[in-house]
C-alpha cells in the first residue's frame, strides 16, 4: 500500500506555495450552536479585520457551522464561507462504510485484521478507518486488475458484464478512489484535485441518507460557481502546513489537531457558566508548550510529526485477501470470502437482485436528489419539497442490528436442537393410548387414574427408539382388562406414570376425590363459572374448612360430568381463588357503600 500511494504521490502536483501561515488565537465566543453566536463570531472577525466594503473575509468552518453561516450570507454579502474538507473527508468514509455495508465490506475489513468493526462503522477514529478503506481499495483494484490480465479484458467491460460481484467492487474502487483522491488533494495543497473528486462524490452523500452534507455540498460548489476569485484564491491557499514540509493539514483538521482538541483534553470539571468557560479555555490556550508548536513554525524549527507513522506491514494477509477476491470474481456463486468471515450475520444481505439493481442505480438517483437541492434549497427556482429527503437509496446494515440478527438466528437454532434431543429423549409416562381397532395411528390422552394391579414394572427406555417404546407400551395394554367406571387405589410404584385402556368409544371421565389430593395439570385457560355452580360455591364464603373445600369440589365436579360436556374441572387451586375473589368484590363493595354513605 505504501508502494501505491507514492506512485500517487509523484504524480500529484504540489500546491499551496506559500510561506507558512500566520497564526492567530482568538479568545473563546459564545456557544457555536446557535446562529445568534457563529453570527457574533463572523461580527468579530469583521470588526477586527477592519474590511472595507468592497473586500471579502473567508469563513472557513465544518459542516454543523457552514449550515449556519449559510443565513449569515443573506445579510452580508461580503463574507465567503468554505467547507470544510477534513470533516467532509470523514463523512464520505461514513458513505462508504453505509452503501457498501450490505455487500461484504466488514466481511473483507475483517478478513484483513480488522478487530473493532463498531468503531469502524462509526469513524471514531479518522486515521484508523482511512487505513482500512485504503487497503480495502488496494486489495480491490489489485484483484480486479489481475482478473481483467487473467481474461485479457479492459476495465470499462466490467459495468456490461452479468458479474454482479465484480461489478459491486469495481464500483467501490471507484467512488473510494474518488475520497483517496480527495484526501491526498489535501495533504498535498492540490485545490483541483479536491474540487472535482468532491464534485464527482457528491451524489453519494443524499443515497446514503447524508441530507445535511448533501446539501452543504450543494452549497458549498455552488458558492464556488458563483465566486471564482474564491476558486482562485483556494488554489494558492486550500490546506495550511504546520509540521513538516509536502504535508498538509486542512484548516479545520489543523485547528481540531493542534487546538480545540487539546483544549477538550485539558478543561477540567464542569464549568459553573460561560464566562468560567471561557477563562478555561483562555488559560489552556495560554499553555506555553502548546503554544510552541506555532512559535517553531516561523522560526522553521518544526518539531512535531518530523518522521512518517510506523505502519504495521501486512503483506501476507493482503496477498492472502487478494487471491480470495480474484476466486470470487471467477466464481461468484461460489466463494468464501463473502459468507460469514467476521461472525456476523447478513454480511450479503443485498446480493440480490432488487439489492444490486439499488447499487448500480443509486449514483443516477443522488445526481437527481442533489439537481433538486440545488433548484429549491440553493437557486430557489423551485418550491422546496422537504418529503423524502432523508431517504436512503441503498440498504443500510448496522454492526448492532447484524450481532442481534446472528444472536437470534444461533438461539433459534439452538432451540430447535434441544428441542429435538428432548422429544427423542423424554419418555411418555403421563399418556393414554387408546388404539382403535378400525385405525393405526395411536390417540395420546392424559389421564390420571391409578390401578395397583395393573402399574407398570417395567417404563420405557430412554435407549430405544421410539416405534420400540410405542410397542412395548401396546403389548403391555392388551394385557390389562378394567372397567372404565371403577374407583382404584393408589398406586406403589410410580403414580404419575401409570395408564388405563379403555375401550373403544368409551368417554373419559375424572374421579372427584383424585382430583382434590392431585389436581390434573392443565394448560392455564380462561374457565367460565356457571350459575348453577354457585350453589356449591356460596357456603364456602363463610367457612373455608379442609371439609367443606373437598365436599364442594366433589359437588362441582359430579354436576360437570352430567351437565356440563367440555370438562370444566374444578380443583383445590381453582375453588380458594375463587373465594379470594369473591371475598375481595364484597370487601370493594363495602368500603364503595361506606364512602357513599
Amino acid at each position: 500500500m505504501p508502494d501505491i500511494h507514492q506512485q500517487i504521490i509523484n504524480n500529484t502536483e504540489l500546491g499551496c506555495q506559500l510561506p507558512p501561515a500566520n497564526v492567530v488565537i482568538l479568545e473563546a465566543g459564545n456557544k457555536p450552536s446557535s446562529n445568534e453566536g457563529i453570527f457574533e463570531a463572523c461580527d468579530m472577525f469583521l470588526q477586527d479585520f477592519n474590511l472595507d466594503n468592497n473586500q471579502y473575509i473567508d469563513i472557513v468552518s465544518d459542516e454543523a457551522i457552514f449550515r449556519r453561516t449559510i443565513h449569515y450570507l443573506e445579510t452580508h454579502a461580503y463574507t465567503r464561507i468554505i467547507l470544510g474538507q477534513w470533516h467532509t473527508s470523514k463523512d464520505m468514509c461514513s458513505v462508504l462504510i453505509t452503501i457498501f455495508s450490505g455487500f461484504g465490506i466488514f466481511n473483507l475489513a475483517a478478513a484483513l485484521g480488522t478487530k473493532f468493526l463498531d468503531k469502524l462503522e462509526a469513524v471514531v477514529d479518522y486515521r484508523s478507518t482511512c487505513r482500512v478503506l485504503e487497503m480495502i481499495w488496494f486489495v480491490v483494484g489489485v484483484a480486479i486488475h489481475i482478473h481483467l490480465k487473467k481474461h485479457n479484458k479492459t476495465i470499462e467491460q466490467i459495468i456490461n458484464e452479468n458479474n454482479n460481484l465484480l461489478k459491486t467492487w469495481f464500483l467501490y474502487f471507484k467512488w473510494a478512489g474518488w475520497w483517496k483522491a480527495h484526501r491526498i488533494g489535501i495533504r498535498m495543497g492540490n485545490f483541483e484535485m479536491q474540487h472535482e473528486s468532491l464534485s464527482a462524490f457528491a451524489p453519494l452523500f443524499p443515497v446514503a441518507g447524508k441530507l445535511n452534507y448533501a446539501s452543504s455540498v450543494t452549497f458549498f460548489l455552488a458558492h464556488l460557481a458563483k465566486h471564482p476569485e474564491l476558486k482562485e484564491l483556494l488554489k494558492h491557499a486550500c490546506s495550511i502546513n504546520l509540521s513538516r514540509e509536502k504535508h498538509f493539514f486542512a484548516f479545520d483538521e489543523a485547528l481540531e489537531t493542534f487546538g480545540v482538541k487539546y483544549v477538550k483534553q485539558n478543561i477540567s470539571g464542569n464549568p459553573i457558566n460561560t464566562e468560567q468557560l471561557k477563562n478555561q479555555i483562555k488559560a489552556v490556550q495560554g499553555e506555553r508548550d502548546r503554544i510552541d508548536l506555532f512559535l517553531f513554525e516561523f522560526l522553521d524549527d518544526n518539531v512535531a510529526y518530523q518522521g512518517d507513522r510506523a505502519v504495521k506491514s501486512r503483506k501476507e494477509v493482503t496477498w492472502d485477501v487478494i487471491n480470495q477476491l480474484i476466486i470470487a470474481f471467477d466464481n461468484p456463486t461460489d466463494n468464501f470470502l463473502f459468507q460469514d468471515i467476521s461472525g456476523l450475520s447478513d454480511m450479503t444481505a443485498e446480493h440480490t437482485s432488487e439489492g444490486w439493481a439499488r447499487l448500480f442505480n443509486c449514483y443516477s438517483i443522488g445526481e437527481e436528489r442533489l439537481n433538486a437541492i440545488l433548484k429549491q434549497d440553493v437557486l430557489k427556482s423551485e418550491e422546496r419539497v422537504a418529503t423524502g429527503r432523508r431517504a436512503k437509496n441503498i440498504g443500510h446494515h448496522t454492526i448492532v442490528n447484524m450481532k442481534k440478527s446472528h444472536k437470534n438466528n444461533r438461539g433459534r437454532n439452538r432451540g430447535r436442537i434441544q428441542n429435538r434431543e428432548r422429544e427423542q429423549h423424554e419418555s411418555p409416562s403421563n399418556i393414554i393410548i387408546n388404539q382403535s381397532s378400525n385405525s393405526n395411528p395411536f390417540i395420546f390422552q392424559p389421564i390420571s387414574i391409578n390401578d395397583p394391579q395393573h402399574s407398570f414394572n417395567t417404563l420405557p427406555n430412554p435407549n430405544n427408539s421410539f416405534d420400540q417404546n410405542i410397542n412395548a407400551l401396546n403389548n403391555t395394554l392388551h394385557n390389562i382388562q378394567l372397567n372404565s367406571q371403577e374407583q382404584n387405589a393408589p398406586s406403589q410404584s410410580n403414580p404419575n406414570a401409570e395408564i388405563q385402556s379403555f375401550p373403544n368409544n368409551t368417554q373419559i371421565t375424572h374421579s372427584p376425590s383424585d382430583l382434590i389430593e392431585n389436581p390434573r395439570p392443565t394448560k392455564r385457560i380462561k374457565r367460565t363459572t356457571h350459575a348453577q355452580e354457585l350453589q356449591f360455591l356460596e357456603p364456602l364464603v363463610n367457612n373455608t374448612s379442609e371439609e367443606n373445600i373437598n365436599n364442594s369440589i366433589q359437588q362441582l365436579n359430579n354436576w360437570n360430568i352430567t351437565n356440563n360436556p367440555s370438562e370444566n374441572v374444578w380443583d383445590k387451586q381453582r375453588v380458594i381463588k375463587w373465594v379470594q375473589t369473591r371475598t375481595r368484590k364484597d370487601r370493594l363493595a363495602r368500603e364503595k357503600q361506606e364512602r357513599n354513605n
